[in-house]
């Protein structure tokens, strides 16, 4: 498969289309944290509009043994918050707080991942 960015080809003359705003219009900020009590076979998803604006969410899934990815995603114009609500999510969701709680090492890897649509 080929790509082909910021081109002017008609549709009828390739297979995938892709288009959109040129603008960040989401962001997600998230952290993997080590020796969680988190099951392999769980996941954990949340909508709450404190956290994750206008319908968006935050999740925490196995990553490996032994750890668990937590992610906050958020649309635009909260891109620049991402990270702080993550952070109040971990303080005020007693769910989040007692899986970060209980691990040995807090942060062993931070992403901070800005999508672009292009």
């Amino acid at each position: 498969m080929n790509f082909e960015f910021n081109s002017l080809m008609k549709e009828n003359k390739v297979d995938i289309v892709a288009s959109g705003s040129r603008k960040n219009n989401m962001a997600a900020f998230g952290a993997v944290y080590e020796n969680a009590n988190f099951k392999l076979d769980h996941f954990f998803m949340m909508y709450d509009d404190r956290f994750s604006p206008k319908g968006w969410y935050m999740y925490a899934i196995p990553h490996l043994e032994g750890r668990i990815e937590i992610m906050n995603c958020v649309p635009y114009p909260y891109c620049p918050k991402v990270k702080e609500l993550f952070f109040k999510a971990l303080k005020k969701r007693k769910f989040l707080m007692n899986v970060v709680k209980a691990v040995d090492s807090v942060t062993c890897e931070v992403r901070d991942s800005r999508a672009q649509v292009l």
